[in-house]
């Protein structure tokens, strides 16, 4: 099961991809629509699921990315990917099973038209 993150840990983990200069150096996080309080405790829950290391002071919130924050949309979308695949079969096997029981129930009725049309 694919482990979401909220829609603004999200958003965070999306500016630090997008800023990241390069590996191992630190993202300074400014996303003008949040409190700085609120970008505190994201960049504490991306460290604690080991998406980042968290750099963070009193005055800014400071990412360093690790491979699975880095992964997380690539994984994201794979997982959504999975599990549409995983619904279109549940509903082939749904429509063959209905197909078969459908076709088992008329057997009855097909064998009283053969020998009733015999005799």
């Amino acid at each position: 099961m694919f482990n979401y993150l909220s829609v603004n840990g999200e958003k965070v983990l999306k500016y630090a991809i997008e800023h990241e200069t390069e590996p191992d150096r630190g993202t300074d996080i400014i996303i003008k629509d949040m409190r700085f309080s609120q970008l505190h405790d994201i960049a504490k829950e991306l460290h604690s699921r080991g998406f980042a290391h968290n750099l963070s002071t009193t005055t800014s919130v400071i990412l360093i990315l690790k491979q699975p924050g880095r992964d997380y949309f690539l994984e994201k979308k794979r997982y959504q990917k999975e599990n549409q695949k995983f619904g279109r079969r549940e509903w082939v096997i749904a429509i063959s099973s209905a197909s078969i029981g459908a076709i088992i129930g008329l057997i009855p009725w097909i064998v009283s038209l053969v020998s009733g049309g015999c005799n």
